[in-house]
């Protein structure tokens, strides 16, 4: 049995299993981090924290130890949090993410498909060095009068905070050729899976 990602995501904050989720997928990117540096590849690896996550102690505690821990993988994990989650601003949230700041971690802000109300430099400040945007979004505002001047605008402004953009949800090959026309650096895309 699979369970997808989306069957759990938004699921309500009290079940006891996301927590469980997280920290199986966490254990797993430690193996494929550890695996990538001992062949000398440096790449970044995302795990999803989920909210239940982030308000889970107990968690966090030995998340914090083993991060202190092995130090040296920091570098390489990017944890990344739910849009509505960050839009919170839940004081114990923000501490959190400071803390795991301090050992070097950094942060992706997912399912974000509006601007509205999102502040860049208060990213910026809790350490979020990408942002993932639905294609959707971007879609939907090219076409419009000065569309392309204002995604370039938005590119320019996050550079400005050294957030990257990362496209989510680009749905096929049409979707993926129009897009790269504002030079995207990063994509999460299902097309990737089907192109030969």
């Amino acid at each position: 049995m699979v369970i997808l990602p989306e069957q759990y995501l938004f699921a309500e904050e009290g079940h006891e299993f996301l927590p469980i989720i997280d920290n199986t997928l966490l254990f797993r990117c430690v193996q494929l981090i550890r695996s990538a540096l001992k062949k000398e590849v440096m790449v970044k690896f995302f795990c999803h924290l989920s909210l239940a996550t982030l308000r889970d102690k107990k968690f966090l505690e030995s998340l914090m130890e083993f991060i202190q821990d092995k130090m040296s993988l920091a570098s390489a994990l990017v944890f990344e949090l739910d849009y509505r989650d960050f839009q919170r601003q839940d004081p114990v949230i923000l501490d959190t993410l400071s803390q795991l700041a301090l050992y070097g971690c950094r942060f992706a802000l997912g399912h974000v498909t509006s601007l509205d109300g999102l502040d860049f430099k208060v990213l910026s400040e809790h350490y979020f060095r990408y942002v993932k945007i639905d294609a959707g979004f971007f879609q939907r505002i090219m076409f419009l009068p000065g569309g392309d001047k204002f995604i370039q605008q938005v590119k320019r402004q996050l550079a400005l905070y050294d957030i990257d953009i990362i496209l989510s949800k680009v749905e096929n090959e049409q979707d993926l050729l129009v897009l790269s026309e504002f030079h995207f650096a990063y994509g999460q895309v299902y097309v990737f899976g089907i192109l030969r």
